[in-house]
Order: structure tokens, then C-alpha cells, then sequence
């Protein structure tokens, strides 16, 4: 049996929002999981199913209320304080296309655009059924999208610098926060 959850939200909502910013959001809310440990975070693409999989280990699944805008249990000093980066993520990689997949240990909930009875248009909803597989305590978010998309992500993310770049920014620490200094940091700002 499933459960259809209905956000009123249209396909066209933060149309700025591109791949790598929902592949960026899905990653910062395992981050916050594994409280900002990136080693903790499993971040792995499959060249064959051409899915990128992000994962942690969690203590009980998410609850259904992570669904609601604005909601959040996150302290406020966490990157998901708010309470929409994960369905932020969802209307973006979807609109652009993108299968995607959250196994939440027990559920696997899957976002799509479906035409609403209720606003006459399409809205992104979130089906949730049960989790027949192999049950681990865990969030996995398993997304849909090309090897250029992920390293696109990957170049703009300090936690990868190391991968992409081959060594660790310069880093100047300052009373407001850290500065991050070279030639690959020129133009780019970072936030928490």
C-alpha cells in the first residue's frame, strides 16, 4: 500500500535551482547526519545504473514530517535548519528529469510531478511505500544523473577539493570563519 504525499508546489518553482544544487542539498542533509563527518557520508556513482548514491547510517528513519516545508528537528547551527533543502532537491532534480529514489530504512519514498485534482496543475508529490528489501537503518538518496553533473557538484564542494583538485585549499582562520585561499577558490563563496 502507498501514500501519495501532495506538496503545492508547481513544476516551475526556483527554476534557478539546476542538478548540482539538488545534488548539493541531498549530500549537506547526510552531512548534517553524520554531524558535518564527510568520511561518515557514502558518496558513490555508478558508471552502469548511472545513479549516484548518497547514504548514512541513521538511528530510526526519517520521519514523515521531513516532508513538511519548513520543518525541520535540525539544531540551528545545522546545515537543514530550514526545512526545504530536501524538497528543494526533489523539485529540481525532478523537474530536470531525474529519477530519484530515498530508501528511508524501512519506506522508499519517490518524488514525481502528477497532475492535481485538487490546483488543476501539475505538483510535486512524493509517493511512499513500503521497503521490501533488505531493511538497513539508513537513508539512502539514489538520483539519476550524468558523471558531468556530479563533478560539477564535486568541483564546487570544499568536502571534494582533495579528489578533484589534488590537495587541500590554503585555509586562513579568521574570528567570522575560515578563508579559503588559491587559485581554485577565486570567486567562489562557501556557507557552513
Amino acid at each position: 500500500m502507498s501514500n501519495i504525499i501532495e506538496f503545492p508546489i508547481g513544476r516551475n518553482y526556483a527554476n534557478y535551482w539546476t542538478v548540482p544544487d539538488g545534488i548539493r542539498e541531498l549530500y549537506a542533509n547526510m552531512l548534517d547526519y553524520a554531524k558535518m563527518n564527510p568520511n561518515a557520508v557514502e558518496f558513490h556513482y555508478d558508471s552502469i545504473t548511472k545513479c549516484l548514491h548518497i547514504a548514512n547510517a541513521v538511528d530510526e528513519p526519517m520521519a514523515v514530517n521531513a516532508l513538511v516545508l519548513g520543518n525541520s528537528n535540525k539544531e540551528v547551527d545545522e546545515i537543514g535548519q530550514f526545512g526545504e533543502g530536501m524538497k528543494m532537491a526533489y523539485l529540481a532534480l525532478v523537474r530536470e528529469g531525474r529519477k530519484v529514489t530515498t530508501i528511508n530504512v524501512d519506506e522508499v519514498w519517490t518524488p514525481s510531478f502528477q497532475q492535481s485534482e485538487q490546483f488543476g496543475v501539475e505538483t510535486l508529490c512524493v509517493e511512499i511505500k513500503p521497503n521490501d528489501g533488505i531493511q538497513k537503518l539508513e537513508v539512502r538518496h539514489i538520483i539519476e544523473v550524468t558523471e558531468e553533473e556530479v563533478r560539477t557538484f564535486m568541483e564546487n564542494t570544499v568536502t571534494f577539493h582533495r579528489f578533484v583538485h589534488g590537495t587541500e585549499p590554503y585555509k586562513v582562520e579568521t574570528s567570522k570563519g575560515t578563508v579559503l585561499l588559491g587559485a581554485t577558490m577565486n570567486g567562489h563563496i562557501y556557507v557552513g
